[in-house]
């Protein structure tokens, strides 16, 4: 169990966004967020079964990826990425509220929840399948999040619906089972009609936190206008290093004992020579940030040979 936990540690760690340095949360305990590049399991309410998924086609209609409903806890191929619509702002740790439009993206297989007009195996309502990859998503892998209830982000505990945005169907899974290639797995499709068994809940998973983007001004007020932003840290690192002009400084340090001695103190206070002016110069690294000019020391390099000229 302790070797099967570490291996799907791995995994994600290789399967989420790197741009997060959120540490992920556990679904143990109740009322979590889900959040964007959350990793989930779907559990369907009524039956208990998981939104599951494996690199076995369906024999009939779109031939794709099947889709299916799962009895074990413990599969790993029931584990499902929450992800934005490409053409959405919305970024990693970020909520979800109710009437987003998400996709679901397969972990093991890395395709999308997806659905269209053919019809499903068992019961002939709209076929639900995995079709895709990374790069490649269409309309037919997008879900409107519609939340039960007053809640208005989707939460662990929530029940939800979700709809297919092409096709208007609901998400269902129902006891009619396969008995041949997924035998014991129930079939998944979608339904037109809002039921009491298209409700699905947030299971099992690593939740990632919601990404508190606010920094405080001067005022300590919130903000995340990002030219605010740029300004309140332009002006930080300008003021880093800059005085306060304290008083009372020699009183302050009069006991202290010297550690600069005459001879160290001279040599600190002698003049540059030019060969040691143009030595630092050429030593700077022109990949640095600019400095408060706005110049960084990439102009230097554009010129090796340039012959510095000091005018002292």
């Amino acid at each position: 169990m302790a070797l099967c936990f570490f291996a799907f540690a791995i995994v994600l760690l290789l399967t989420l966004d790197s741009d997060s340095n959120s540490i992920p949360v556990s679904a143990a305990s109740e009322g979590v967020q889900i959040t964007y590049g959350s990793v989930i399991k779907l559990m369907h309410e009524r039956s208990k079964f998981r939104l599951h998924s494996h690199d076995v086609p369906y024999g009939s209609g779109s031939g794709q990826q099947s889709v299916t409903g799962f009895p074990n806890v413990d599969d790993s191929n029931s584990y499902w990425i929450v992800r934005p619509t490409p053409d959405s702002s919305a970024k990693q740790g970020d909520p979800i509220k109710s009437g987003t439009i998400i996709r679901l993206q397969h972990m093991r297989t890395r395709k999308w929840l997806h659905s269209h007009l053919h019809a499903s195996p068992i019961s002939g309502n709209l076929e639900v399948s995995c079709f895709g990859g990374d790069g490649e998503s269409d309309t037919g892998d997008y879900w409107r999040i519609d939340i039960e209830g007053s809640g208005k982000t989707w939460r662990q505990d929530q029940r939800v619906r979700l709809r297919h945005v092409d096709t208007g169907g609901y998400l269902l899974s129902h006891d009619k089972k396969y008995s041949r290639i997924a035998g014991g797995q129930q079939e998944v499709c979608g339904v037109r009609e809002k039921r009491a068994d298209n409700v699905w809940l947030a299971a099992e998973g690593v939740y990632l936190p919601v990404t508190e983007s606010n920094i405080l001004n001067e005022r300590g007020r919130a903000t995340t206008d990002p030219k605010e932003i740029c300004t309140i840290f332009k002006h930080y690192y300008l003021h880093l290093f800059s005085s306060s002009y304290p008083f009372g400084i020699e009183e302050a340090i009069q006991d202290l004992e010297a550690k600069v001695t005459p001879g160290m103190k001279d040599q600190l206070y002698r003049s540059c020579t030019d060969e040691e002016v143009k030595r630092a110069v050429f030593e700077m690294d022109p990949l640095r940030s600019p400095g408060p000019d706005g110049f960084s020391a990439d102009p230097i390099f554009l010129f090796p040979r340039f012959e510095l000229k000091l005018g002292y």
